[in-house]
């Protein structure tokens, strides 16, 4: 139920009249939330949260160039800190 309503707003806000077409980075940053929202909850705020969408990314086929480069589109977008602080 929770993927239907979300695949529904997908589609309404991406054809919204008087929306400039998502960039590659926003692609990035939604594909990565609409991935967290089908997750468990326990999954969604836990620490390792950033390690398993890393390893669905790989399931995916994704190279680890472009996975680091995901994660660092995500952790700009959302303000997510390494456990470094950086």
């Amino acid at each position: 139920m929770r993927v239907r309503f979300l695949l529904l707003a997908l589609i309404l806000w991406a054809h919204a009249p008087g929306q400039q077409p998502a960039t590659a980075e926003q692609q990035v940053y939604e594909r990565f939330r609409a991935w967290v929202n089908m997750q468990p909850v326990d999954v969604q705020g836990s620490p390792g949260v950033r390690e398993k969408y890393r390893g669905y990314l790989r399931t995916q086929g994704g190279t680890d160039k472009d996975i680091d480069s995901q994660i660092r589109i995500i952790e700009t977008q959302s303000g997510w800190r390494r456990p470094d602080g950086t």
